[in-house]
């Protein structure tokens, strides 16, 4: 009688312990998934340019942290994984024609 109530604890005892087991198992699972979508909304967030951004009002360029002058594109693909391209709007086109002579003002 003592042998089958000690068996039907130690059984108890490893359902229980593999219960725990489980519940550890997911809880880690849990914590590692938080973990990495913290990860990813942190590099998104340093990947995307963020404040306030000093640029000349005359030529567009941005003044970077090291106190130099930059193309807005170079500033902007070195914070981003932003690539630009480059076209000329009608407007302007229209304005570089006249000042180049191409076209009657």
């Amino acid at each position: 009688m003592r042998r089958k109530t000690e068996q039907v604890e130690g059984s108890n005892s490893k359902e229980q312990l593999l219960e725990v087991i489980q519940q550890l198992r997911e809880q880690i699972v849990k914590e590692r998934e938080i973990s990495a979508q913290e990860l990813e909304r942190t590099i998104t967030e340093i990947k995307t340019c963020r404040g306030i951004i000093p640029i000349c009002s005359y030529c567009k360029v941005i003044r970077n942290n090291k106190d130099e002058w930059e193309p807005i594109e170079v500033y902007i693909a070195h914070h981003s994984d932003v690539k630009f391209t480059h076209g000329i709007c009608p407007k302007c086109y229209s304005q570089v024609c006249k000042e180049a002579g191409l076209i009657e003002r």
